[in-house]
């Protein structure tokens, strides 16, 4: 690295070439040798993570004002289109703009919801002293919220687990977190008289890969996520009925705000579930597989390094 004409005393931020030809942000500090200005001492900090942080918040920051930007607009011109065109409605055309901003608000209230959740996570990755959560009742509760929603779309919601209680150490609303994404997406995605199956239980990887399930509870096809190391987890699956996931969504299907072919459909979301899940996982050791087929339906099967059991 060659430095020309600098003054001393001054910190500078440069791209640096690194010997395998990949670049590098680094910040370079100037000064004088102690007891001898003759000569320079130039020290160098890598600073590429702080960089890809910075730019990963502002394109964050960015997408997110995009985002809000889209129902706060579709509110604000129903409502001055309803007010100015009032007296000339009737009554199904005042409900039907009236049901188009509530629809927006709702996903205006989940965008927000789901940034905030976000911001959550990331305080308690700074905190301690988790306590025991029961997870078997944690399914069986978010299973219980769903249960009018699920009914609504006349669908059918199979538990699967083995009676024992598994439970994990812990914040409570992060796992509650998982399971009402994966259980709502599911309700979503599957069509009216569709069904919907979630499992829980033990999995044990090996070395060699292969998934060994205690006792077999699970849908069929069981993987664990390649870099998911041997041990023993804690897996919960939920298992749809509907149309699948395109093989050129799968990519993306856990960056924020990126929907897919769902974005332009009626189905309602913003993005945002999936890639709030897969990083709560990963705050906690775990990791997320997703197996599916276009029409045959999509299974997400999550794994967590197991805790204790009850009987």
């Amino acid at each position: 690295i060659h430095i020309v004409a600098h003054s001393v005393g001054t910190m500078l931020t440069m791209e640096a070439l690194r010997k395998d030809g990949n670049l590098l942000d680094a910040d370079f500090a100037l000064a004088y040798a102690p007891g001898d200005e003759r000569r320079t001492v130039c020290s160098m900090r890598d600073i590429s993570h702080f960089r890809a942080a910075e730019r990963m918040r502002q394109q964050f920051i960015s997408t997110v004002n995009h985002e809000l930007r889209n129902p706060v607009a579709a509110i604000s011109l129903l409502a001055s289109s309803t007010t100015r065109h009032y007296d000339r409605m009737t009554d199904d055309q005042r409900r039907q703009q009236i049901n188009q901003i509530n629809d927006q608000a709702k996903v205006l209230t989940e965008i927000l919801n789901g940034i905030l959740e976000i911001s959550r996570l990331d305080a308690r990755r700074q905190e301690s002293g988790h306590a025991e959560v029961p997870m078997k009742a944690m399914l069986q509760s978010v299973a219980l919220e769903l249960k009018p929603t699920v009914n609504s779309r006349r669908q059918v919601l199979r538990l699967h687990h083995d009676g024992r209680e598994h439970t994990l150490m812990g914040e409570a609303v992060d796992f509650r977190i998982i399971w009402r994404n994966l259980l709502g997406n599911a309700n979503k995605y599957t069509p009216k008289g569709g069904a919907i199956d979630a499992y829980m239980g033990r999995a044990t990887k090996t070395e060699d890969g292969s998934i060994t399930a205690e006792p077999p509870l699970f849908a069929e096809g069981l993987a664990a996520p390649d870099k998911l190391p041997p041990g023993r987890y804690l897996v919960g699956q939920v298992r749809d009925t509907g149309p699948g996931i395109p093989p050129e969504d799968r990519d993306q299907l856990f960056t924020r705000f990126v929907r897919g072919w769902a974005q332009n459909s009626s189905i309602p979301g913003t993005g945002l579930g999936l890639p709030l899940v897969r990083d709560i996982l990963s705050a906690y050791g775990g990791e997320i597989a997703v197996h599916s087929e276009p029409r045959a339906g999509s299974t997400f099967s999550f794994w967590l390094p197991a805790g204790k059991d009850k009987d």
